[in-house]
């Protein structure tokens, strides 16, 4: 139950993972793989919803469970991907992370998170060729979690391949029309193809508020509207300073202010 409403990818359904993850635990404090599942599920709620005390109380606990994970079970593929996860999103530890990555790919030669995750890493460190056949053999190993399209399709556009790109994120959408941050990837292609109204339309079916805010004030920027553009971009600062300053230095690369 608890991987079901984690692949959904919305968050009501992350809570809802984390509630039969806990309760897994619960049932048997000894289930290593359960305490994989919690620790990159407290990861992904907190990367892609959450900012401030929340965030950090959220990392807190995917540490706790990831550690949990690998003392109850060391040679556990899972537990070194949580682990992996907790190194790259949390402590900024990218070696690190490559280091786990790459020893759940050793346990488990086919298991798809740890292919997909070591791609991450290896994409963080410029390797992007490589990061895209890790994704396509996770693919094909499980060619319905719709999350790691989305990946593939970063991938791509960090290429300026641009078609494939959109085809691999309209898998995604395809198999998860509701899930959050795929339209903002869509938006994001269209702005790299310049078409400002294809980038607007994708940005304005972002499900998730801050990534809906992300793609607007970074499409606007490509559309001959400037006092919207300018709009889009104040209404970013204001309202998530804290937590995508990122992507506000994004905004201002587009509008072509280095400074």
């Amino acid at each position: 139950q608890g991987n079901f409403y984690l692949e959904r990818n919305t968050q009501p359904d992350e809570r809802k993972a984390i509630e039969f993850y806990t309760q897994a635990t619960e049932l048997d404090p000894r289930y290593a793989l359960a305490w994989s599942k919690l620790s990159r599920t407290w990861i992904g709620l907190s990367e892609e919803f959450l900012e401030g005390a929340p965030a950090q109380d959220a990392s807190v606990k995917a540490r706790l469970a990831a550690e949990r994970a690998l003392v109850l079970s060391p040679d556990l593929a899972a537990a070194h991907v949580a682990r992996g996860q907790v190194l790259q999103s949390v402590e900024l530890d990218w070696r690190g992370a490559e280091a786990e990555f790459r020893r759940a790919t050793e346990l488990a030669p086919n298991d798809g998170p740890a292919k997909l995750y070591l791609g991450i890493q290896l994409a963080t460190f410029g390797d992007v060729p490589q990061a895209i056949k890790l994704t396509q053999e996770a693919l094909s190993i499980d060619p319905l979690q719709a999350q790691w399209y989305n990946w593939l399709a970063n991938f791509y556009s960090a290429l300026n391949r641009l078609d494939e790109a959109e085809r691999a994120i309209r898998r995604g959408i395809e198999l998860q029309p509701d899930a959050a941050i795929y339209q903002f990837q869509l938006s994001v292609i269209e702005i790299q193809r310049g078409n400002a109204e294809a980038a607007l339309a994708a940005a304005e079916r972002e499900v998730s508020a801050v990534w809906k805010d992300i793609a607007l004030a970074l499409a606007r920027q490509i559309g001959a509207d400037r006092s919207a553009a300018d709009a889009a971009l104040k209404t970013l600062i204001e309202k998530h300073a804290a937590n995508a300053a990122y992507q506000i230095a994004e905004v201002y690369a587009l509008r072509g202010d280095a400074n």
